[in-house]
């Protein structure tokens, strides 16, 4: 059989192809490229404007790992634990190109989202000239306009406007790199294509591991240009699809394992899958493409219903739609099959025959497409032109159909500028699902949520209870409704949400976490024990949990225990900054200060700009009732523990680096007027200094204790005993009023030096 063109139409062998591509590079222009880009970037200048909306904070607005300069290593890290007997990785998902891309940018523009928007939208961009490049090369039929709808394409928005989807985009790239350089190499144009387009493979699967789908692609292509070297096309392909498929049941496993695809929303079995969910979803994508409206972030969950006959109306209608096309070969040529195979194979991964965690709010999703939607841009231009032909043999004709398939490029253009805005922010993203579907409790929870953490805790409960109407929404809604509560005060109706949680489900490890938090708000230690105990026979490798488990028991003076919780922790999260922290303080709280500095230094390594006091320096620390231990300076607490362990000098030049980003920070303040007033190395005593600091934020602060304590030791130091004794006594007194008994004690030997006329020498401990 001669080959043929995606059109039908016969063409020549290999040799003549090449001439033919070479001559339609040549008609090619600049101009035709840059037309493409620029309609590109004007489609989705709206969302080059957007915000960060949801799982954005997993991915980049809250993790450390890409805003410090330590954590590009553990965003490649990959490990197995033997203890816990399962793979290991630091971030949400195992696609390191991702994150290092993050990393990169935020070493340029920090967390401004302009930037990661225009990102993603240039490398949309350049996926675009790919596709035209590609189409060109195959002789596809309208190769450029085939280019421009995948680019303007509205259904694509969800892959670009949102900056986690970055996986897409980039994954796309290199994914349309990688073919490119193998149809080179498979058309003889010298070896080290095969070694580019294995390289670019393998960073496409790093990216996203959907990609693993190339190789079968490849022998799509193969089978669609000709049969000649079949086997040996084979043998050079295999390696591609071992490697892809060690990436796909990597994936599946951490989705599992990681992300937590199990339980009863992932319950269907392989035959339910195969024959019940991937059939709809496939031409749930087909239509989609066709007719793009009306596009929902989260699209209802259909029920699967195995006892319906008509359930399977969709899998017999994709195996009639193959075999006509398989039939058509000799008429239509083996470009319709191939658009259809293709766009089959390419959104396999996501079709529903494995488990993904995002079918636990539905089947589908915009962005499972983002590849596979080219096999039904394909299929729809392919029947396009075939209709059209007759007509195009005719200049008016040809006109016309300029002309129309322009009107197709704006109109998707402009339902792509459109749909865009709705990635603004997160409250406008989900009231828009909530929109278009009632019935997404995701929507209704996380608008709660937003609600909640503006103070707005009225309509909070509103999307709570409306959240809750959904079944398997129910405990999870309960669960927020009860933190709700607890950021109000009302702790004993935040128990009662959290009991009605785990009535609902009682494995749910959350609820357990937030009766913690209440017990501990109550006093009722014992109780919130127990809670979190049971949180973790739940989750055992859950890191927070051991925190404040280490803390409450810290609370207690429990320190062996206290410090094996901690140090779970910090085994199971070893990047996480808060719990360094915690277990400094926990060592600071024993006196162990040489080991606390290690513990604060290794936090400081994990926060960008800690160490000169800069907006990194600042850790929101889960309290030991959940409610945070208020915002933790952490070069503050750097400085005492330097100070405490002897080290004077380290301990000064640290406070006044720290000071010199953060001038008004007043824990630093004290902390140096304390220094400079106590230190037992004349060098570094300066009292003016001191009086002037711990003067200046007493005015502030007229009852801090420990600020009246430096200011009673400043006057110590200048010989002013008669104001250094009145001023301590009102220290004691503040310290006694806020039962601060322990820190009473110690002012009160410092009053004793004071009434002799001896100043006070601060002793490392």
């Amino acid at each position: 059989m001669p080959a043929r063109n995606l059109s039908g139409t016969d063409r020549g062998d290999y040799g003549q192809t090449d001439a033919a591509m070479a001559r339609a590079r040549a008609r090619g222009g600049v101009g035709s490229g840059l037309l493409l880009v620029v309609a590109t970037v004007a489609a989705y200048v709206p969302a080059i404007r957007c915000g960060y909306v949801w799982d954005d904070d997993q991915y980049l607005t809250d993790n450390h790992l890409v805003q410090t300069g330590r954590g590009l290593p553990a965003v490649w890290a990959l490990w197995w634990d033997a203890e816990a007997g399962r793979l290991r990785i630091n971030t949400p998902q195992y696609y390191p190109l991702v994150y290092t891309s993050y990393w990169l940018e935020h070493r340029l523009w920090g967390l401004r989202p302009a930037g990661y928007h225009v990102v993603n939208v240039l490398l949309h961009a350049v996926s675009a000239l790919l596709v035209w490049r590609i189409g060109r090369r195959l002789a596809i039929p309208g190769a450029w306009f085939v280019a421009a709808a995948f680019a303007l394409h509205p259904v694509h928005v969800e892959s670009v406007a949102w900056i986690t989807e970055r996986k897409n985009v980039l994954s796309g790239t290199f994914y349309l790199l990688a073919l490119l350089a193998f149809l080179r190499y498979f058309a003889l144009e010298g070896k080290r294509w095969y070694a580019a387009g294995l390289v670019l493979f393998v960073a496409a699967l790093l990216s996203k591991t959907v990609t693993c789908t190339l190789p079968i692609a490849l022998l799509l292509i193969r089978w669609y240009q000709g049969r000649r070297g079949a086997a040996r096309y084979v043998a050079l392909v295999m390696p591609l699809v071992l490697i892809g498929a060690a990436a796909g049941l990597l994936t599946v496993y951490l989705e599992r394992a990681h992300v937590g695809a199990e339980g009863g929303e992932w319950a269907q079995g392989f035959l339910e899958r195969t024959l019940l969910i991937a059939p709809r979803a496939f031409w749930f994508y087909a239509g989609k493409i066709a007719w793009p409206h009306p596009l929902i972030f989260i699209y209802p969950r259909w029920q699967v219903e195995a006892g319906a006959w008509a359930a399977y109306a969709w899998a017999a209608a994709l195996v009639a739609a193959a075999g006509g096309a398989l039939v058509g070969i000799r008429r239509l040529g083996r470009g319709p099959l191939l658009a259809l195979l293709y766009a089959g194979v390419t959104l396999a991964p996501a079709l529903g025959f494995f488990p993904v965690y995002p079918q636990r709010f539905s089947w589908v999703a915009d962005h499972f497409q983002y590849l596979g939607s080219l096999g039904f841009i394909i299929l729809y231009t392919l029947a396009a032109v075939r209709v059209t032909r007759p007509l195009a043999r005719l200049r008016a004709g040809l006109l016309a159909g300029r002309a129309l398939a322009l009107v197709v490029l704006v109109v998707l253009g402009g339902l792509t500028f459109r749909r865009s805005a709705v990635y603004q922010s997160a409250e406008r993203l989900w009231e828009d699902t909530l929109r278009a579907n009632p019935g997404a409790w995701i929507a209704a929870l996380n608008l709660g949520h937003l609600a909640a953490e503006r103070g707005r805790y009225d309509r909070a409960a509103e999307y709570y209870e409306r959240a809750a109407e959904h079944p398997v929404a129910r405990s999870e809604a309960y669960n927020s409704w009860g933190n709700a509560l607890l950021r109000m005060g009302r702790v004993e109706g935040a128990i009662e949400k959290f009991r009605q949680s785990l009535s609902v489900n009682p494995q749910n490890a959350k609820s357990y976490a937030g009766l913690a938090a209440a017990y501990a708000r109550l006093g009722r230690l014992d109780e919130a024990e127990r809670a979190l105990e049971q949180e973790l026979r739940l989750d055992p490798e859950r890191p927070l949990a051991w925190m404040n488990l280490g803390l409450l028991r810290g609370r207690q003076q429990r320190w062996p225990e206290a410090e094996q919780s901690l140090l779970r922790a910090i085994r199971l999260a070893p990047h996480l900054p808060e719990a360094r922290v915690v277990y400094g303080n926990l060592l600071a709280a024993q006196k162990r200060w040489g080991a606390a500095v290690a513990q604060y230094r290794a936090a400081q390594r994990e926060r960008p700009g800690a160490s000169a006091g800069g907006a990194g320096s600042e850790l929101s620390v889960p309290g030991w009732d959940g409610q945070g231990d208020r915002v933790t300076s952490l070069p503050a607490l750097l400085v005492t523990a330097l100070f405490e362990s002897g080290a004077c000098e380290e301990a000064v030049r640290e406070c006044n680096a720290a000071l010199a980003r953060r001038p008004n920070d007043a824990r630093l303040l004290r902390a140096l007027a304390w220094m400079r007033a106590t230190c037992a190395v004349d060098a570094l005593r300066d009292g003016r200094e001191a009086l002037r600091i711990a003067a200046r934020l007493a005015e502030a602060a007229p009852d801090d204790p420990r600020v009246l304590d430096a200011l009673a030791c400043a006057h110590a130091e200048l010989g002013q005993f008669e104001q250094a004794v009145a001023v301590g006594e009102r220290a004691r007194e503040a310290a006694r009023a806020a039962g601060e008994t322990e820190l009473a004690q110690a002012i009160e030997a410092r009053l004793e030096l004071f009434r002799a006329g001896k100043p006070y020498r601060h002793a490392p401990s």
